[in-house]
């Protein structure tokens, strides 16, 4: 499932919401959450075109399409890996790129909920070190799905620190 966010002429984003089957987490988890009929979905956003500075408006609308795809999945832990790949032209070199997306995401999260008056969903961030390099991982979770991420995190944490 996919959104595309066109702005003016010149920039396009697109969200996307792909199921997580295998990958980061053993397949024990993934039995786990199936039985518990919970589904992890990464939330994949993609600049498709444009190179336009990203400002605020554009980020609430992508906010929105999160939020909506969300709203209509109850039984959904939705989760975001932070890129460290592409640069980002205004953060500098005092903070990496990944970083600087965990604040931003985090940021948005929390503009979102304060304007929504959003109570009962949770962003867990889990930074993980992978060979010297922090990778920033967040969760977008319903508080009576809590358990599900702490799980995950502690697998994730065991997984990483061996």
């Amino acid at each position: 499932v996919s959104a595309s966010l066109i702005v003016g002429n010149t920039d396009e984003y697109r969200v996307g919401f792909e199921t997580i089957e295998t990958g980061f987490l053993p397949e024990d988890v993934f039995e786990y959450l199936k039985e518990e009929k919970i589904e992890i979905v990464e939330v994949l956003l993609e600049r498709v075109k444009g190179s336009t500075s990203t400002n605020i408006v554009v980020l609430s609308e992508i906010s929105n399409i999160i939020s909506r795809f969300f709203t209509d999945n109850k039984n959904v832990i939705l989760y975001f890996f932070c890129d460290d790949l592409n640069e980002i032209p205004c953060s500098g070199k005092e903070i990496e790129p990944q970083a600087y997306r965990s604040r931003l995401f985090s940021a948005m999260y929390n503009r979102f909920t304060t304007n929504h008056h959003t109570q009962d969903i949770e962003n867990i961030s889990i930074c993980i070190d992978a060979l010297g390099r922090n990778q920033y991982l967040h969760f977008i979770v319903r508080n009576h799905h809590l358990k599900y991420v702490e799980f995950i995190q502690r697998n994730i944490e065991e997984v990483y620190l061996k």
